[in-house]
């Protein structure tokens, strides 16, 4: 997510945030999250089975976005789950989020020095607008996972073409019952068209 986006596309300046545009750049969330058989069978049997389950990784999800605000669900990840709240905004009618969650880093995405990246989400956004502004909303995102530890703390990365997005590392806390609860990313912001964004929650 980018504050001043409109200074930064002039300039040239690679962009951030989920994106809001029929176009991609970079990395596309149809990229294959999964490996592809290989000489460790075991590893690429495994990941075929994962995919089999409920919980499995790598899976699309596109939802709508409404113009009077409300949140996106993420798609279930090995025990991970959670929303995005935003606001109300300036979407057309018919825009679209597409969303994946996985474990693996989904190809050359630019992780934080230092810090352990848990879970990646791809957001790609499908829109006729050139970007998306976003009103403040007090509705809170969550992400959960019993895997979560009380005793640490953890922050939310964005990255954009491979580029640190503007706004972001945001600390989020630490986790209730393994549930991590937090204000929008979408806060205020002014959301681009055309750019994919690699999300990752990392643990400090």
């Amino acid at each position: 997510m980018l504050r001043n986006v409109s200074r930064l596309v002039s300039t040239g300046a690679l962009l951030s945030a989920i994106a809001f545009g029929a176009g991609c750049a970079g990395k596309s969330a149809t990229t294959p999250l999964t490996p592809p058989m290989g000489s460790d069978q075991t590893t690429s049997i495994q990941d075929q089975a994962e995919l089999l389950s409920p919980d499995a990784c790598g899976k699309k999800s596109t939802q709508d976005l409404a113009a009077g605000g409300g949140s996106l669900t993420l798609p279930t990840c090995s025990g991970y789950k959670g929303k995005v709240s935003y606001g109300k905004n300036n979407a057309p009618a018919k825009t679209t989020v597409t969303l994946i969650t996985t474990t693996k880093n989904p190809g050359n995405v630019p992780t934080p020095a230092g810090k352990t990246v848990l879970a990646f989400v791809q957001a790609t956004g499908n829109s006729t607008g050139g970007s998306v502004t976003f009103n403040n909303t007090s509705s809170k995102s969550t992400i959960s996972n019993k895997k979560l530890l009380s005793s640490k703390t953890y922050a939310l990365y964005a990255y954009a073409l491979g580029i640190l997005v503007s706004g972001f590392p945001q600390q989020i806390g630490s986790p209730v019952n393994g549930v991590l609860t937090f204000a929008s990313p979408l806060n205020g912001q002014t959301v681009p068209q055309g750019i994919t964004i690699d999300f990752e929650l990392a643990q400090n």
